[in-house]
């Protein structure tokens, strides 16, 4: 498995939520509504867990729409175990949190989820 591997399945989990999906960062003019994920490794070691922090932010330009997303966010992820032909992934959702951006027109919420990763052995 390879990082791609996971951001994919992420990408095409977030697409059918919104069409609009960017890993890292949204393109410069992104139109609204649209969702920024991004992966950060908390703990690999040397099991054969790898343990990620998934953070996922909505960005819309009213309220409803923001919360709609999130709770969509929130009830795909939550608790979801899906095995993939490499890898298998189970996510949990963590917390969902208001962002405050200075430009008052915009709604901007954060779903962190946390993934327990394990790779299918290669034997």
């Amino acid at each position: 498995m390879t990082g791609n591997d996971l951001r994919e399945l992420i990408y095409s989990k977030l697409t059918t939520v919104c069409s609009n999906v960017y890993y890292f960062l949204a393109d410069e003019g992104a139109m609204y509504p649209h969702i920024v994920f991004n992966l950060s490794r908390q703990s690999k070691y040397d099991f054969a867990r790898d343990d990620v922090t998934l953070d996922i932010d909505v960005f819309t330009k009213d309220e409803a729409t923001a919360q709609t997303y999130a709770d969509t966010i929130e009830a795909m992820f939550n608790n979801l175990n899906d095995p993939q032909t490499d890898f298998l992934p189970t996510f949990f959702t963590e917390r969902i949190t208001q962002v405050a951006e200075s430009d008052k027109d915009i709604r901007h919420k954060t779903i962190e989820v946390v993934i327990q990763n394990y790779e299918r052995s290669k034997n």
